[in-house]
């Protein structure tokens, strides 16, 4: 199941004031506070991911967005090359279905199939893997914190107290505004926007292959065994 963003805002709230203030440029501090979060800890109630635990092995949230590994770049901003989504339990559920439903396949087709089958489908099935991964732990395009617009096209969000490029969008289930997003997948457990686009597709399209795979290797085999 993939639903569209959470309970997105467009704009936040026509005709809100941003602070008065601002010098124009982007906050891209350590904290979560320097990112385009919702701080308010009443938003994430009827959210999917209200009963999920904070990820244990995380340095840090940004939002309900849990950092595992983050480098510091030039002028202070900071690249997160490890990122789990909201629903991280359920990252960890897909990726045990997914491995557990092909060996099981695996072992029940072995002796019949023979092994060419099973070797054209090793392939697909670690591209699957490695596909599912790269989506479910890159950095979606979780964007800084803009006290003023870079340009005329940027507009203001209430929720999240940042300006905002085109195409991002702030999401309820991450608790942050997401660049170029395009929905939230409960199977991946995070926000696929863009920074993980790319891997989500090339991950759906390697799933497709392998259960079409899978599935004419069981009906060969029920050929076989009549």
């Amino acid at each position: 199941m993939i639903r569209p963003a959470g309970n997105v805002s467009v704009d936040g709230g026509v005709g809100t004031l941003p602070p008065s203030g601002s010098n124009g440029a982007a906050s891209v501090s350590g904290s979560d506070h320097g990112y385009a979060v919702c701080e308010d800890s009443d938003e994430r109630y009827g959210t999917m991911s209200r009963c999920v635990p904070p990820l244990p092995c995380a340095k840090r949230a940004i939002g309900s967005m849990y950092i595992i590994t983050e480098k510091q770049g030039p002028g202070g901003t900071f690249e997160f090359s490890c990122v789990a989504g909201p629903c991280w339990p359920m990252m960890i559920f897909t990726f045990l279905l997914i491995a557990g439903v092909y060996s099981a396949a695996v072992v029940h087709l072995r002796h019949s199939v023979g092994l060419g089958w099973i070797l054209v489908s090793l392939p697909i099935f670690a591209l699957t893997l490695l596909s599912f991964l790269k989506t479910a732990c890159s950095d979606p395009g979780i964007l800084p914190r803009y006290s003023s617009a870079p340009s005329s096209e940027w507009t203001w969000n209430a929720h999240a107290k940042t300006f905002r490029p085109p195409g991002a969008l702030y999401d309820s289930e991450a608790r942050c505004v997401i660049e170029e997003i395009d929905h939230f997948c409960p199977w991946t457990g995070t926000v696929i926007g863009k920074g993980n686009l790319r891997c989500f597709r090339i991950f759906v399209s390697n799933l497709c292959i392998l259960v079409l795979l899978l599935l004419v290797m069981f009906l060969a085999s029920a050929f076989r065994n009549e």
